[in-house]
Formats: C-alpha cells, structure tokens, sequence
C-alpha cells in the first residue's frame, strides 16, 4: 500500500495489477503491480484478446488410442499454459465442446475470442505411438509452429512434457520465457501412476457415483505405487468430499479428507488445483477463512482457470458476499461457455442467494443433469418467486430422486457463516413443501 501510495501520486504513471505472487516465508499472497505510462486504452483489450489461447482435444484418427490418453495430452497443455498469467487459456469445457468435429480453427477462435489455437493429433500403429500438434494464428489461419513426437505409450510422461515446453517456447515472443521449466505440473516418478491418474481424472469428470467410485480405485492404485503424488492426493480428496457431500445422513467427519488435502498443497504448493481442493475441502469443514486463503492462492497460481473461479463463487455466498459470488461464476462461465452441469448449481445460489430469484430460478432450469442441489435450488426459488405449482413440482421431483431428503440435513451442509443467510435459504426449501 505504501509503494501504491508514493507512485500513484506521480503524474503519468498508471500502476496495474498484474496478479499475486506466493513468496517464501510469507503465508498471504503477495499482489504485484507493473508500472506503465499512461492510461491503459483498446490496444490493450486487443492484446489481452491476441494472447487468448484455446487447445482443442487431440483428435485420433487410428481409433486405437485410449480416450483418456488423448484428453490427458490436452489438460495438460491447458493446465501447464494456463500458469502463465499473460496467457488467457479456455477451460476444459470450452474446447472439449468441439471434440470430434472437423472445425476450422478461425470459427473456433472466433466463437472463443481467442488470439491462438492449440490443435493436435495422436496416431497409434502398433506399440509405437505418434503425436501431432500445431500452433494456429486467428486471423488468417496460418500455422505458427508444428513438431511430430513419437514413441510409445509408455513414453507418454517425458513426451507431455517436451510437448508443453516446445508449445510454451512458440509462444516465447508474447510470454515471459524465464521460468518455463518450473510452470509444469509436477511428475510422478512411475508412469504406471500417471497413467492411472489420467484414467481416474476421465471418470472423476462424470460425476455420477458409479464413476465416482471408479475414479477413486484408480487414485487409490496411483498413490499405492507413489504414495506422494500431489495431484492423485488432490484428486482423491475431491472424490471423498463428493461422496460426503452424498450421504443421507449429514456426511460424517471430514478431517481425514482435510489432512489429505494438506498433505497434497504441502508436497506442491505451486499447484493451483492442489492449493484449490484443500480450499474447497476447508469450505465443507467449516474452516471459511483457510478455504478463503487457499482459493486466493489458487487463483494466483492459476488466474484463468475458470473451474477454479466456479467453485470459488460458493465460498463468497457462505461469506455473506452474495454478489461477489454472482461475479466469480459468471467471470468463470466468459472463460467456459460450455461449462460442466455442475456450474448451473454455483451459478443458481449465488443468485438465489443475492434474492435474484427469477434469475436463480432460470440458472438452475438450465442444468444438463438436475440433481439433488439444483433441484432443491429451484424448488426454493420457485417458491419465493410465488409460483407455488413450480415450487411443488421441482419439490417433487427432488423427492422422486432423493426419498429420504430433509432439509435440516440439507443444510448442515451448507456451511453459511451467518444465521440469517442459512435461515434464507432454509425458509425457502420449507416453503416450497420440503420436509424437514
């Protein structure tokens, strides 16, 4: 702040924010600002949409390669560019939207406002395993940079790695080059355990139980042969809070799975989704202000990652800060706009919560895959806005799907600060004809 203060009284100089840093010995994030001259103007909003990136999914011409082998490649890269905070890179949903179509990468950075696209091809023939990938401009289409890497499956770990160096260094005249070793998320020693992780990332982003419970044996395997592997760590805890999140009877201690995710942060604490989930872990414990220390750091590390931005938006509802949870989601859905289900949920309370019923009510309308908190959601909305015959059908269909459903059980998993926020939404289930 004093810095701040002594050159923001000097004529000409604009200081920007340019994001936080994590510095050793000292627990909060640090925000960094750059010196500039002048009013930033429309050639920066163009610059910021030139450095946009987009990877789309690797697509598989022989039909041999595993599915989740492919989509790997592709998280990866989004994940490693993504560290870099002059790159704005789509989320995960944006582009796997576009999974095996034939489309012209212009439409494509033109449907996502983005500079650059990211396209690739994995090929196998036999044991031998070749990826393609090229770097495409916007405007005219023109390719920047292509590099074929071959070898076999096994290789997969060294060659993601050569892959996101080689894209990252394409970029070396719009980026800061310096560092680029260390923005790649930290490997396994086993390739058998990287191979398990990617296959339980696959199954974790299908939300339903059975894959769940899939999800969680291959993370359970992965950590049997690397019992310190930070993101399988992370990736476990997340799958035992979504099943805590599931029991009927209110889910139990959760302090193994916040110890887990401590360990995960600790072992690298440079990795936002590790940093993300001990937040989110924190958030269902009770622990409001560690999540929130936790969700900054996230963000710090990963400032485009819409996902992290999406499961932010909760905490600030559970804060009593409503709007700013509106905010986090809806930045989050401009970075992803083809977002997973679960978004509709994050996006209905935050309104529901800020008393935009009609609109909390249309948000979670518009969920692919109405479950237990959306339906309750729109039940609760739907009955403040008056309309008893919708506030009794979603009521009913919730019923239908979770007979055993209460609300006080509902809530105790709603880990709002203030009693006059639970009570907001409590009045709402019951008014809707929830029992409980």
């Amino acid at each position: 702040a004093a810095v701040r203060d002594a050159l923001g009284s000097l004529d000409g100089l604009v200081l920007e924010p340019v994001g936080q840093r994590i510095l050793k010995n000292i627990e909060a994030p640090i925000e960094v600002l750059r010196i500039r001259l002048g009013e930033p103007g429309r050639e920066d909003f163009l610059e910021q949409r030139r450095l946009g990136v987009a990877v789309l999914p690797f697509t598989d011409p022989s039909g041999e390669v595993a599915g989740y082998l492919a989509d790997g490649l592709a998280d990866d890269l989004i994940a490693g560019l993504a560290r870099f905070r002059t790159l704005a890179v789509m989320g995960r949903g944006a582009t796997f939207h576009y999974r095996g179509a034939a489309v012209d990468p212009r439409r494509v950075a033109a449907d996502l406002g983005v500079g650059f696209v990211v396209r690739g091809t994995c090929v196998a023939e036999g044991a031998a395993l070749r990826i393609g990938i090229e770097l495409v401009a916007a405007g005219t289409g023109p390719v920047l940079w292509a590099e074929r890497f071959e070898g076999t499956a096994s290789d997969l770990l060294a060659t993601q790695d050569t892959i996101v160096e080689r894209v990252v260094a394409a970029l070396a005249g719009r980026i800061a080059a310096a560092g680029q070793a260390d923005s790649i998320r930290r490997r396994p020693a086993s390739p058998e355990a990287f191979d398990l992780v990617l296959q339980g990332i696959f199954h974790a982003h299908q939300t339903e139980p059975a894959a769940t419970a899939t999800a969680l044996r291959l993370f359970d395997e992965a950590l049997a042969l690397e019992p310190d592997y930070p993101l399988a760590l992370a990736w476990q805890a997340l799958m035992q809070l979504r099943r805590w999140g599931w029991a009927p009877t209110g889910g139990g201690d959760l302090q193994p799975v916040l110890e887990r995710a401590r360990r995960a942060a600790a072992l690298d604490p440079g990795d936002g989704w590790c940093q993300l989930v001990l937040g989110q872990v924190a958030m269902y414990a009770g622990d409001l202000d560690l999540a929130a220390v936790h969700h900054k750091r996230a963000t710090a590390l990963n400032p485009f990652d819409a996902h992290i931005l999406a499961l932010r938006s909760p905490l600030a509802v559970y804060l009593g800060k409503p709007e700013e949870g509106v905010l986090l989601i809806e930045r989050a859905l401009r970075l992803d706009p083809f977002p997973p289900p679960w978004y509709a949920s994050n996006h209905g309370l935050a309104l529901y919560a800020a008393r935009r019923y009609a609109e909390a009510a249309a948000a979670y309308a518009a969920a692919a895959m109405p479950q237990t908190g959306v339906l309750a959601g729109l039940a609760a909305s739907l009955a403040r806005l008056g309309d008893a015959a919708g506030a009794r059908q979603a009521a009913a269909r919730l019923m239908a799907r979770e007979p055993h459903f209460r609300v006080d059980v509902f809530m105790t998993m709603r880990p709002f600060r203030e009693a006059a926020d639970r009570r907001h939404l409590r009045e709402g289930l019951r008014l809707a004809g929830l029992p409980g």
